[in-house]
């Protein structure tokens, strides 16, 4: 929020607010692609009573494979503005990575939501239930022919 509102009212030069956007850029891409994988496989391995020393080491077993899978997945895609940046590459990867994620995430839940929650709305059906919506389609169904009735002599009365 800072770069944008140091654009609006000019308190650094246009040098400086790019280096900054820059570097804050790079920043989050190492962050996003490199450190929290890591630190997440770290503290997996820390947390099942490695010691602090082999589960840095180990923790790049897992870390490695997940950039290589990272880079084989994203490398298939259609991912314009191959510039050579890694900045730039970081960010079209991640960008397609997390709209799928998304996706799939939206779509699963939009499929079972519905289906968790039917079971509140479903009841078991009596007999009872059935007689009386047969008695209300019967109902409506005279009411209909009634008004067809009378759409019939009226027509038959101006008719005359």
């Amino acid at each position: 929020y800072c770069l944008i509102l140091f654009e609006v009212i000019n308190v650094l030069s246009h040098e400086a607010r790019w280096w900054n956007w820059k570097i804050a850029l790079s920043a989050l891409v190492v962050l996003l692609v490199f450190v929290i994988p890591y630190y997440f496989c770290f503290l997996l391995l820390h947390n099942s009573d490695f010691t602090q020393r082999s589960s840095a080491f180990l923790a790049l077993v897992p870390t490695s494979v997940y950039l290589w899978v990272f880079h084989t997945i994203t490398n298939s895609l259609p991912i314009t503005g191959h510039s050579g940046s890694m900045t730039v590459m970081g960010i079209s990867r991640l960008g397609v990575l997390g709209v799928t994620a998304l996706a799939v995430t939206s779509g699963f839940g939009a499929v079972n939501c519905p289906r968790g929650y039917m079971i509140y709305f479903l009841r078991p059906v009596e007999d009872k239930d059935i007689e009386t919506i047969e008695r209300r389609l019967m109902k409506t169904m005279e009411m209909i022919t009634a008004k067809k009735k009378r759409i019939l002599v009226i027509e038959y009365d101006q008719s005359k």
